[in-house]
């Protein structure tokens, strides 16, 4: 009977020993699974948080890009507005001073030809003065002719 009691005992302390070891195992397998699994969330967490700060990182670059992009655009039309707004007040500017060119032409051509008008009006006055009193000293001489003529043939006969 002691050896019965004995064995028993050696068998419980044994049962409760390879309780201990296999309780003991189980624990530390959850541990090691607890730790792979927190090790593998944190890695997926990274793996997370690093798409996360990639998917960031490639919306800030395409906003920076839509913004640079926006602006030079914005300065590219600006630009244009501002060199076709040059281009029609200089166009207008070439026809004002091509109008005002044609205007003094006109106004010189006009002048001159008031002006040849006036020298013409005045060379023919002129003209005309010596052609009439041309006129009348040759009429008065073939008068004082005939006269004389008819004089000397008067005292003649």
């Amino acid at each position: 009977e002691v050896l019965l009691i004995c064995l028993t005992n050696w068998r419980q302390d044994m049962t409760a020993s390879l309780k201990d070891k296999k309780d003991a195992a189980a624990k530390k397998k959850y541990e090691q699974e607890v730790a792979a699994l927190r090790k593998k969330e944190l890695e997926t967490g990274e793996k997370a948080s690093l798409q996360i700060a990639e998917k960031m990182k490639a919306k800030l670059e395409a906003d920076n890009k839509k913004f640079v992009v926006d602006i030079w655009m914005q300065t590219t039309r600006e630009n244009l507005a501002k060199r076709k707004e040059e281009a029609a007040k200089q166009k207008q500017s070439d026809e004002l001073a091509a109008i005002k060119r044609k205007e003094l032409e006109k106004a010189e051509k006009a002048s001159v030809s008031m002006a040849n008008k006036m020298y013409k009006k005045v060379w023919d006055e002129v003209l005309l003065i010596c052609l009439t009193n041309w006129r009348q000293d040759t009429m008065a001489r073939l008068k004082d002719k005939k006269d004389a003529a008819a004089k000397k043939k008067y005292e003649q006969e």
